[in-house]
Formats: C-alpha cells, sequence, structure tokens
C-alpha cells in the first residue's frame, strides 16, 4: 500500500512540473476560492478592504428608518479592539439626544446581557475602543445596537458581529 501511495505522490510531482507548476497554483486558487465562499455562509461581516478590519451593516430596527449605517471593527492588538459606528445621521429618528451604542451577547432577533458599552453617538459617528481582541469577538456571538435614546432602551439599529474573519 506505502508504494502505490508514494508512486502515486512521485507521478503528482512529475506532472505538476511538467505543466510548470501551474497545477498547484491551480489547485490553491481553486482552494482560496472554496474557502471565500465558505466564509459567506452565515457570516455578517464584510471585509473593508483594509487588514484586520471587519464592517457589519446596521439593519432598522422598530420602523426606524436607518440606511447606510454600519460599525467597523479594526484590530487594535490581541486585546483591545476599534470599533467605529456611522451613517446615522439626526434626520433618522436618531435626534432624541444622544444614541447609546453598545455590543450584546446573542443577536438582534434575541439580545442577551450588555457584553460592552460603547461611546454614545452624539452626531453621525462615535469611535469607541474596546478591551476585547477581534478573535475573541469572532469566537462569541455578538450583536452590536444603537438605541433610541438613553429613555428609551429599544434599538433603532442592530448588525450581527461574524463568527469567523471575512474572505
Amino acid at each position: 500500500m506505502q508504494t502505490s501511495v508514494n508512486a502515486r505522490v512521485v507521478h503528482r510531482r512529475a506532472r505538476t512540473r511538467a505543466l510548470g507548476g501551474r497545477a498547484s497554483a491551480v489547485g490553491l486558487a481553486l482552494l482560496l476560492s472554496a474557502s471565500v465562499v465558505s466564509g459567506c455562509g452565515d457570516s455578517a461581516g464584510e471585509g473593508t478592504g483594509e487588514p484586520g478590519e471587519v464592517a457589519v451593516e446596521l439593519e432598522e430596527q422598530n420602523d426606524a428608518n436607518v440606511t447606510g449605517a454600519r460599525a467597523v471593527f479594526r484590530y487594535e492588538d490581541k486585546n483591545s479592539t476599534v470599533v467605529t459606528v456611522d451613517g446615522l445621521d439626526g434626520g433618522e429618528r436618531a435626534g432624541l439626544g444622544a444614541n447609546p451604542v453598545r455590543i450584546v451577547h446573542g443577536t438582534c432577533a434575541e439580545p442577551g446581557e450588555v457584553a460592552f458599552e460603547l461611546r454614545p453617538l452624539t452626531g453621525s459617528s462615535a469611535e469607541s475602543t474596546i478591551e476585547v481582541g477581534l478573535d475573541e469577538l469572532y469566537n462569541g456571538e455578538y450583536a452590536i445596537q444603537v438605541l433610541f435614546s438613553e429613555t428609551r432602551n429599544d434599538p433603532l439599529a442592530c448588525g450581527r458581529l461574524p463568527d469567523e474573519p471575512p474572505g
């Protein structure tokens, strides 16, 4: 059995050399495209084009009339992540004062306890640094919520954090 396995390996190597290495390049391309496709399944985030960043689209909640809002999670170091929320403006039912922003355990449909309180939106964007690495966020189930106001505790926008880095 070992001889036939070795013969197949030698045959593949010879065939790869005969093709000028194109077979391994094609194989690598197929492998990479398969991993990109498999990463798109249930993941909520997408790459921003910058290394170490993932963008999460914030979907309207509670008839808030929100479009184009997003949260960008940027790797700071293994123990901290910078979160920027933008795309909301005062014309979208966000005009009830500062809009609290938080990351909760769970999903938008079934939010759990608050994991991290972020800086509230007082204009169209806010940036916060949280003391948790991006990898740890991928390993849990989290959603980011923007609330109507400090007195109205329901979200006007929400997005689920991905469970793996974008392809």
